[in-house]
């Protein structure tokens, strides 16, 4: 996958404009990713593409085996460099991953927030997460050739 191309910016502005009569932009960030461990391939999807250029740039996507745990696990229970990366991003007060494992691939979904999560608002943000799977699943298959 290539993170710095038009094509995946361009998928990347395609989840704000088709969810922001569901997600208040200003107070939330999604990211969401597939990794494929038996072909050791990369998915993702940004609704901060410029924090996603970052992520990479920087290369803590090198250090994901720390995030890949099943379960709900806030970045501030990490090792400093994820800390210091969240703050390079928008509503970057409060990260949250959800990650599950489905035999060899991950999904994670990582929620930031301006705010504290209430145990009710992170089971609305669960519950969006089939539908951002297959949105995304839809985006990636349409762009495969190009991103």
């Amino acid at each position: 996958m290539d993170i710095n191309s038009s094509a995946m910016e361009g998928i990347c502005n395609s989840l704000i404009k088709d969810f922001y009569q569901y997600f208040d932009w200003n107070d939330i960030g999604i990211n969401y990713s597939i990794i494929n461990l038996s072909d050791k391939s990369v998915n993702v999807l940004s609704s901060d593409y410029d924090w996603l250029l970052t992520y990479w740039g920087e290369d803590v996507d090198l250090l994901i085996n720390e995030r890949l745990k099943a379960g709900i696990h806030y970045w501030n229970n990490y090792c400093n460099i994820f800390k210091d990366i969240m703050k390079k991003g928008k509503n970057n007060d409060y990260k949250i991953d959800f990650c599950t494992r489905h035999g060899n691939i991950l999904e994670l979904i990582s929620v930031n927030t301006v705010s504290k999560l209430s145990v009710a608002d992170i089971m609305t943000i669960y519950k969006w997460k089939p539908i951002i799977s297959d949105y995304a699943s839809r985006l990636w298959d349409k762009n495969r050739d190009v991103i």
